[in-house]
């Protein structure tokens, strides 16, 4: 599939799924949501790639996936056990700042990708960079957990991929921005763990 194929409606309905399941949960389905941001960044990037670094792409972007999902299967087991007789209100509030947030992040997006497209990159990829930047870093403000807060750092880093590497595709920037992806899920996994952990050391003292 060729992301050129894409409307810009079609586009901007997927992007905006990808990034309300990352701002509506930290749990598991908000995995299914950077796995809609990985693919359409792999659709833009990969025909540009030797076939041996697209594989290896893939092969990046499912081990961040599979450790994001442990870290949010993890989180979800203790939210389970601390939130008695229904959805605690603190979340649902959660829910309702993230989806505004993401409101925002797209219409601003929708406006800078009209009256400022990036130099030497197509339509797709400027929306793609800009709504994927914006609600990353948003997220990053508005997220109370760690591990949601990673998650919006990997749509940020998700956004300047897109862009970054449709301009420069050489294998050393290709490494370099694959070891900082792995090297930030595994740092958001581990502080994940040991913020879960002081929980319930406060839980229990």
């Amino acid at each position: 599939m060729n992301i050129s194929m894409l409307t810009t409606t079609q586009l901007a309905l997927l992007l905006g799924l990808a990034t309300a399941l990352v701002a509506v949960t930290a749990r598991r389905a908000a995995v299914v949501g950077l796995a809609i941001q990985y693919t359409l960044r792999l659709l833009m990037v990969g025909p540009l790639l030797l076939r041996p670094v697209l594989y290896g792409q893939v092969a990046v972007a499912l081990a961040a996936l599979m450790i994001l999902f442990l870290s949010a299967s993890s989180l979800a087991h203790v939210q389970r056990q601390r939130v008695v007789g229904g959805v605690s209100p603190l979340v649902r509030m959660g829910g309702l700042y993230g989806l505004f947030s993401m409101a925002l992040a797209a219409f601003v997006a929708l406006g800078l990708y009209r009256s400022f497209p990036l130099p030497g990159l197509s339509a797709q990829v400027t929306l793609g960079c800009y709504w994927l930047l914006l609600a990353g870093l948003l997220l990053i403000v508005i997220e109370p957990t760690v591990l949601g807060q990673g998650m919006a750092a990997v749509t940020a880093l998700n956004g300047f991929q897109m862009a970054f590497l449709t301009l420069d595709n050489g294998l050393l920037m290709i490494a370099l921005l694959s070891l900082l992806e792995i090297g930030l899920v595994l740092t958001v996994a581990v502080l994940s763990e040991q913020q879960l952990e002081q929980l319930a050391e406060a839980e229990e003292g």
